[in-house]
């Protein structure tokens, strides 16, 4: 049974972070990719029904979502930035964990739970950024 904890997650970061701004820059997302994410609040929700899991993204841009099994790697995973590209989900403990690669970049983005947060950190080329969610439901 996995100890990742599951639910919706709401934004408490501000969308306009410098720390943000800069690895989504180092991925390689467009100016226009980036002022959009800088306007909205993500929530995220994290679902797993058996050895199905799905990860959706809920914003004013659109909602998004993959849905995986653990370790195999997913085609046409949407990315914040506007980005699209491959991804690979693990577990380690609670933490999701997600390496990502598109645009010619690489960044592991660990989604860490908890019962009443979540808080995601994204690192590429040396650079992270963190963002904190709520637990909403």
């Amino acid at each position: 049974m996995s100890s990742i904890h599951t639910g919706k997650f709401d934004l408490l970061t501000d969308p306009a972070d410098a720390a943000w701004g800069k690895f989504l820059t180092l991925m390689g997302a467009s100016q226009e990719g980036r002022d959009a994410e800088f306007l909205v609040s993500p929530s995220y929700e994290l679902g797993c029904a058996g050895e199905r899991w799905t990860l959706a993204r809920f914003s004013e841009l659109g909602n998004e979502s993959v849905s995986f099994t653990l370790g195999k790697e997913v085609a046409d995973v949407p990315f914040p930035g506007g980005l699209t590209g491959t991804a690979t989900f693990t577990e380690n403990g609670p933490d999701l964990v997600q390496i990502f690669r598109g645009n010619g970049k690489e960044a592991q983005v660990v989604h860490a739970t908890a019962a009443s947060e979540m808080i995601t950190t994204y690192t590429t080329q040396g650079h992270s950024a963190v963002r904190k969610y709520k637990k909403v439901g």
